[in-house]
């Protein structure tokens, strides 16, 4: 049943008097709703998500022709129940614009969620306004659009869901965040504060309690490596000059970014760009960073200091992949400095895949056996050959390669202060009291 203009103006005039005003300029907070339902005589579509290219963009769709616009976008017959999460096709006179999810916030106020391309963003934008839902700029929106909060059935983790979901960096970052609203660690939460308060002499509390603490712990560790779904990691490729690591950068990344050349010492300092790496439906963005040649003797001032940044890049990567050309011997100092890089990589837990290059020339070198690495693979960067591999490998180190899509996580500050605190938790009621909050925020 549609919620009547009476009803809902009098409900935002009492968060009015509880919720500061908010601007547009990235996602709103919670579920959307009217400032004024009269307001939304006039239909509209606007972008949520700041401007410019994204992994994800985030759509609002308002009016009382939102219903049948988006309907009409989707092909769907049926109405999409609130505040439920459906996926859907978009098409425009019979052409796939693109694949996303639709959230119904409330009787004419919708969300979609789509793949943060310029081109795709601006054809939704294009076939809305031909169902009568004209674009209108973000900061022209916000006096029509506000954040009201968390649906009052939905958990104060779904809230949050809303806020971190432009943070997400891939369509399964999206999903595993969306997961979480209902299943993930809302369910989590609600289940294990169910057995508490459910608790009998045939399963007293302790035994639930010892469940929760061993739980809590590893979702605190599973954060770190989860966290990259959000953070892009920074893969360094490193190497000696004219081993091909800019020709491998430029095929990761899909277009060409770094300069390359047969000349020694082309790259004269790092360069990292945003890349999508990873098998179809399970790629992770990730940071490459394109590094200069180090070399053992040079008279360059500025070669001196772009090794110097080489070195500084593979201290802060999250995964090395250290690029050799097959077809030549590696002399004695290479050896040594990617003995010593792996030692190093090893005492911080970095993993490193050693990738031998030019594999479509014949191979001199194939690599040997080190104790540390990751893995070593064989690969032609020109060529693209045993690329698909180095991707696998590098999700797999990555720790990212086994997702489940309905598993707990933990995304933000306040859920790992709580959870952290139900690590240690002895006492049952107190950890019920924790689960609460976990779910419903603090009162």
């Amino acid at each position: 049943m549609a919620i009547t203009p009476d009803t809902w103006n009098s409900m935002v005039a009492m968060t009015e008097r509880t919720t500061p005003a908010l601007t547009i300029g990235g996602i709103l907070p919670g579920r959307l709703c009217y400032a004024r339902m009269n307001d939304l005589s006039d239909n509209l579509a606007t972008v949520l998500t700041p401007p410019g290219v994204g992994a994800i963009a985030v759509l609002a769709v308002a009016g009382l022709g939102a219903a049948a616009a988006v309907a009409g976008l989707t092909g769907r017959k049926t109405a999409f129940e609130t505040l439920r999460i459906s996926l859907v096709k978009l098409t425009d006179n019979g052409e796939v614009l693109d694949e996303g999810i639709v959230i119904r916030r409330a009787a004419d106020i919708f969300e979609i969620h789509v793949h943060g391309g310029t081109a795709v963003v601006e054809s939704i934008l294009a076939a809305l306004a031909r169902y009568g839902m004209p674009a209108i700029p973000a900061e022209k929106a916000a006096g029509i659009l506000r954040g009201c909060g968390a649906n009052e059935h939905e958990s104060a983790i779904a809230a949050e869901v809303l806020t971190a979901l432009p943070g997400a960096t891939s369509a399964r970052s999206v999903r595993l965040l969306l997961a979480q609203r209902q299943g993930g660690l809302s369910a989590w939460a609600a289940e294990n504060l169910q057995r508490l308060q459910q608790a009998s002499r045939e399963t007293p509390e302790d035994h639930f309690l010892w469940r929760i603490s061993t739980e809590a712990q590893w979702l605190l560790v599973r954060q770190g490596t989860l966290e990259h779904l959000i953070t892009p990691p920074r893969v360094a490729i490193i190497g000696p000059p004219n081993a091909g690591k800019s020709t491998l950068a430029n095929m990761l990344i899909g277009h060409p970014r770094s300069i390359t050349s047969d000349h020694p010492g082309t790259t004269r300092d790092w360069i990292d760009t945003a890349a999508q790496v990873g098998p179809a439906g399970a790629t992770v963005q990730v940071v490459l960073v394109d590094t200069a040649g180090v070399r053992t003797t040079t008279d360059d001032p500025i070669e001196v200091q772009a090794m110097a940044g080489t070195h500084q890049q593979a201290h802060l990567a999250d995964v090395i992949i250290f690029v050799v050309d097959g077809t030549a011997a590696p002399d004695k100092a290479t050896c040594n400095w990617l003995e010593n890089l792996i030692q190093q990589s090893g005492r911080r837990f970095c993993p490193m895949i050693l990738t031998i290059n030019k594999s479509d020339q014949p191979m001199c070198w194939m690599g040997r056996e080190l104790p540390g690495l990751f893995a070593t693979i064989k690969i032609s960067a020109r060529m693209g050959q045993g690329l698909d591999l180095l991707q696998a490998e590098l999700v797999r180190a990555l720790d990212l390669s086994e997702v489940d899509s309905q598993e707990p996580w933990i995304f933000t500050a306040r859920q790992r202060q709580i959870v952290g605190r139900l690590a240690q938790c002895a006492n049952a009621q107190a950890a019920a009291a924790d689960l609460a909050e976990l779910l419903h925020g603090t009162n």
